[in-house]
Parts: C-alpha cells; structure tokens; sequence
C-alpha cells in the first residue's frame, strides 16, 4: 500500500526490513512446529528457541554491515539458556546436571574459537577471531549442548571455507580480505538446531 515509501517522509523503504521480518516469522513459525515438547512449561523452553533465532537473525546482520556481534544479544542470549536449562530437552538427567550441560556447552564451543583465535593471531601477527564470534558460540553451546556448539563449529567452518574459496575464484575476495565468521557460525546454528529437534542420530553419525 505503501509502495515501499515511508509514510511520512515518502523516503524508500529498504527490502531488508521486509526480508528481515518475513526471516524472524519464519523461522518462529518452523520453531513452534519442530520443536520438543519438554515436560513442565514447555513455553520456557520455546521462548529460548524464539530468542535463539532473534539472536541469529540480528548478529548476521550487524556482523555482514558492521563486523560488530553485540554483547547485548549474545550474552543474553548466554544467561536465558542458562536459566531455561532445567527445562531444555536437549540435556538429560534432572535440573542440576542440566545446567552442567548447558555451562559445558558454552565452556566447550567458546574456548575451541578462543584458542582458534589465540594460534591464529600467533602465527599470523594480526587478530584472527573476533570475541563476538567466542560469546556467540558460547551463547549456542549454553543451547544446544557442547556436543550441538562443535557441530556448529564444524558446519560454520564447511560454510565458511566454501565461500571463501569460491569468492577467491570468481574474484569477489581477495586474499587477507576480512570475511565475517558470525553468519557463517549463524547457518551452523540453526542447521545444528535443525538436527537437534528432527535428526538427533546425526549427532551420532558425526562423533559415533
């Protein structure tokens, strides 16, 4: 109705903020629709995945324009998953070992990124992981479990190591270009999350 002009000041509406918004609905929608149903408030436990997904969407997007993650999303996002772990279905055995799950996963996927980080900027002589990268992935290990947070590593890795290669080629990179690593940790995540709520066994393929 608009024709993609503000109202008020008939300045251009970006496509972004539709896209952003039509991405943020669709992954609470597919959220609502897969997701476990723990036993107690089951909505403790999906109020966690609608932030998780919050979370995932904003710091693409802060990360792609600004090479920022913010702390205010990420730790958060840390202290939610912390707090819900009693009722997060990922973990097993009654509340307190619960939360031990939930404080390995954060300990586990933020100090494999740390070290990453630490060697490469050793041996390179100029910072090779940005603390964004760390407190996001020790907001998704407080999630998805120390077990989810190295899938996210993994699969972020695969993603990120693609494009770059094949930016490389068709020119669109170039070599010691700065390449954010928060989208790419964000795809691990949600296909991680994915594989939590509907594929289980393929945590068990990947470490079995």
């Amino acid at each position: 109705m608009l024709r993609g002009r503000c109202r008020h000041c008939r300045a251009r509406i970006s496509w972004r903020y539709p896209v952003v918004e039509g991405l943020l609905a669709a992954l609470w929608v597919a959220v609502y629709r897969l997701a476990p149903r723990p036993q107690g408030p089951g909505w403790v436990f999906e109020s966690l995945l609608f932030f998780f997904c919050f979370v995932l969407v904003v710091t693409t997007f802060t990360d792609l324009d600004l090479q920022i993650i913010p702390d205010e999303t990420t730790l958060s996002l840390l202290v939610a998953a912390l707090l819900a772990s009693p009722w997060n279905p990922f973990f097993s055995d009654g509340a307190l070992r619960h939360l031990s799950q939930s404080l390995l996963g954060a300990i586990v996927g933020s100090g494999i990124l740390w070290l990453v980080g630490f060697l490469g900027e050793w041996f390179w002589k100029r910072e090779a992981m940005g603390g964004g990268d760390v407190k996001l992935l020790a907001a998704y290990g407080a999630v998805l479990g120390w077990k989810g947070s190295l899938l996210v590593i993994l699969l972020g890795s695969m993603a990120g190591g693609i494009f770059g290669v094949l930016g490389l080629v068709v020119g669109r990179l170039k070599r010691k270009q700065y390449l954010p690593f928060g989208p790419f940790l964000n795809l691990g995540g949600i296909l991680a999350l994915a594989a939590l709520m509907k594929a289980p066994r393929v945590l068990e393929l990947v470490f079995g």
